[in-house]
């Protein structure tokens, strides 16, 4: 017997490579043009000393807020496969999550970056996304004996973990792992992940 429901299921989680492609382009680069007008932002400019830096290391900070918004969705869609019973969603977002970085390595053969680079690229995506899924289990540990309000409330929300451990991660490659606490720099990266956090969640979800 036709289920109507279930067809709706079917087609809403079907994981066609032109329905990855949509999403994970709309999200990437809406998240990659905020990162671009934080990287040209003037107060952020003066915090990082771009004018007495050469290219090079500029370069590096926007290679790492655009390797960052690649990671936090995949780090969001593999939280999100965990938490859902429905086979059929778990099915789409594990497919989704394998896509991220594939798209990714494909867009910037498509802006015509030379195949050395790109394999540089596949190496950093790898490498943070290891990296940042061990700073969340830091964190978590860390955090679940705080009594704290907020503590706990992190320790639950896997999501907002991942956004806290990534913000933290993305400063701390900023000052190349020199940052400090009060830093006005953190505080502006965190305003400046939030929308980035919650496009991504309003796509997954």
């Amino acid at each position: 017997m036709f289920n109507p429901f279930r067809f709706w299921q079917e087609l809403k989680y079907s994981p066609h490579l032109a329905r990855l492609l949509h999403n994970t382009r709309k999200v990437i680069m809406e998240s990659n043009q905020d990162s671009l007008f934080m990287h040209h932002d003037k107060q952020v400019c003066a915090m990082l000393n771009y004018d007495g830096v050469d290219e090079e290391e500029r370069n590096r900070y926007f290679n790492e807020y655009t390797v960052t918004n690649v990671v936090l969705l995949m780090l969001l869609l593999d939280e999100a496969a965990l938490q859902t019973d429905d086979e059929l969603r778990k099915n789409y977002l594990q497919k989704w999550r394998e896509y991220v970085p594939k798209f990714y390595l494909d867009y910037l053969k498509e802006l015509k970056i030379e195949e050395r680079n790109i394999y540089l690229w596949d190496k950093l995506i790898d490498l943070r996304y290891e990296e940042y899924q061990r700073e969340i289990l830091n964190w978590r540990r860390e955090l679940i004996n705080v009594d704290e309000e907020l503590a706990q409330e992190m320790v639950h929300d896997k999501f907002v973990l991942a956004y806290q451990a990534v913000t933290l991660g993305l400063f701390q490659h900023l000052r190349r792992q020199n940052g400090k606490p009060k830093d006005p720099l953190y505080l502006r990266l965190q305003s400046y992940m939030v929308p980035i956090f919650k496009r991504m969640m309003k796509r997954i979800f």
